[in-house]
């Protein structure tokens, strides 16, 4: 009798740590090395080809506190990668931003709303990575000189409020086309276009 008194609290804890008691909430709260927000969502249509995922949107330290947005397709199999990415001056009253490429290296530029983190040169606009064992076999980038409205992203909503930095919602698009790679192992054409793009994502500062 004196075991099972024992035993008992240490068997009602054990049950609360898997939340059987009615714990606390613990959505949003993500696994041990999984990512902070692991309902963050993008997805679009490459080329015919759709892909989703969780999608990550970090300030850059020292670039002005623009955002990069990157999202991985894995091929757990073969550990081809897909990357995709957008890099934008992030303005709280701004609802469209360009993604041709573009380099910014000009610190009293209109866009930039952080000048005092402004240490080094760097690149707007979408891009695309092509991987195969951590080795870059393509990669492609819409070209600077395009104006049109081809290459944008859209702000649909903004909450200052929610996570780090705030969560915003949006819609893009972007023509890429191949840079540089080996052209033996890359699976796509010349050509990148990416339609029908809509992401879900808070704003967070980089893993230290």
């Amino acid at each position: 009798m004196r075991i099972t008194v024992l035993l008992f609290p240490l068997l009602l804890v054990s049950c609360d740590g898997f939340g059987l008691f009615g714990g606390s909430d613990d959505t949003g709260i993500p696994e041990q090395g999984g990512p902070n927000y692991p309902h963050d969502h993008i997805s679009f249509v490459i080329n015919n080809n759709e892909l989703s995922g969780h999608v990550e949107a970090n300030f850059m330290p020292h670039r002005c506190r623009a955002v990069h947005i990157t999202f991985e397709n894995v091929d757990q199999e073969t550990q081809y990668v897909e990357s995709f990415g957008m890099t934008i001056l992030f303005d709280e009253d701004r609802d469209s931003y360009t993604l041709k490429r573009e380099l910014i290296d000009d610190f009293e530029d209109d866009r930039i709303v952080h000048p005092d983190y402004c240490d080094t040169h760097f690149h707007l606009g979408s891009e695309f990575h092509e991987s195969d064992w951590n080795e870059t076999v393509a990669t492609y980038y819409p070209p600077g000189e395009e104006t049109d409205d081809i290459n944008k992203l859209f702000i649909t909503d903004f909450d200052p409020s929610a996570g780090e930095y705030g969560r915003l919602e949006g819609e893009f698009e972007t023509t890429l086309h191949f840079d540089s790679g080996e052209d033996t192992g890359r699976r796509y054409p010349d050509t990148l276009h990416i339609r029908n793009g809509k992401l879900n994502v808070h704003l967070k500062s980089p893993p230290r």
